[in-house]
């Protein structure tokens, strides 16, 4: 698996690049924000931790 991270500061080309992937199969391409690759960092740290357990930190985290 590789990954690609993109900065895209211009709306019309962001959805122009997103119509082309969509095209290919969503077993070959996952689309994920950069925002929500942060808060899953954050999560998998959480989970090395003594203090509080994982499941304890999903069930607060709302």
């Amino acid at each position: 698996m590789e990954s690609i991270a993109l900065t895209i500061h211009n709306d019309k080309i962001k959805q122009e690049i997103l119509s082309f992937l969509k095209r290919f199969s969503s077993n070959d391409l996952e689309f994920t924000l950069i925002e929500d690759i942060e808060d899953l960092k954050l999560l998998q740290n959480t989970r090395n931790e003594e203090t509080v357990s994982f499941s304890d930190y999903l069930k607060n985290a709302h």
